[in-house]
């Protein structure tokens, strides 16, 4: 019974964790730093105040993240925290759009500047459109996964109080969860490395530029390693208790 609490109290954990990477963002002041990228447009803004002796009504930062984006203006001299935050309804698929967010910001302030007179380069959102959202979706689907998984463990490990022999099947659940979370991580992974360079890449020359701060990853990687490990424990716990019970026979 008590060989069972340890492996629990970390399923729980990741539970806990994973729920954690769709969460962030949910609103303004909800793990803001927890974006899987930031698209800054400060350069740009600063380039067209000097070409133009006009301010640029777009926000400073776009924040992506697993199920909205939020956006917001820096609060003093281009450095956090960011100040009058919105964020994007959350949603089960959520589709990160450069140019329609810098483009929504100029149509609302009725700025005559449009996305070609901005030089906007146009593979930034073929890139998200054909490739980075759909991936971005999928990994969202393995993380549901995951916590369906996660779920079936929690649930499992208190059975297990009474019968701990049965430990030992836990692994199979926790498995399956850790090769969700694996695959969730891995496309995330690639996905905000991908994005950045291209953004950085393409649209270095009007002053775009991307990033990420890795809580993200950190986040996410974490919970693959404690599901992982949690794997072990709970094969070991199932082994301990079925000696504990072989031996009162």
């Amino acid at each position: 019974m008590y060989s069972t609490i340890l492996p629990e109290l970390m399923s729980i954990t990741v539970f806990i964790l994973t729920l954690l990477c769709l969460q962030a963002g949910h609103t303004s002041t909800y793990m803001p730093n927890y974006s899987i990228l930031s698209l800054n447009t400060t350069g740009l803004k600063d380039a067209y105040l000097t070409s133009t002796q006009a301010d640029l009504p777009i926000h400073d930062v776009y924040n992506l993240y697993m199920m909205t984006t939020c956006s917001g203006y820096w609060s003093n001299n281009s450095s956090p925290p960011l100040e009058d935050v919105t964020c994007s309804p959350v949603s089960w698929y959520s589709k990160f759009s450069p140019s329609s967010l810098l483009l929504n910001d100029l149509q609302t302030h009725h700025s005559p500047t449009n996305l070609t007179s901005l030089s906007f380069p146009q593979g930034i959102q073929d890139a998200f459109d054909q490739r980075f959202n759909l991936q971005l979706h999928v990994a969202f689907i393995f993380y549901v996964i995951a916590l369906f998984w996660l779920g079936i463990v929690i649930l499992w490990g208190l059975i297990t109080c009474w019968w701990g022999v049965l430990g030992s099947f836990a692994v199979l659940f926790v498995s399956s969860a850790s090769t969700s979370l694996l695959i969730a991580s891995a496309i995330t992974t690639a996905v905000q490395s991908q994005a950045v360079a291209l953004i950085n890449d393409e649209g270095g020359a009007i002053g775009l530029q991307a990033g990420y701060n890795g809580r993200f990853l950190a986040l996410t990687w974490s919970a693959f390693a404690v599901n992982s490990l949690s794997g072990l424990v709970w094969g070991v716990a199932g082994f301990c208790s079925g000696l504990v019970r072989g031996s009162e026979f």
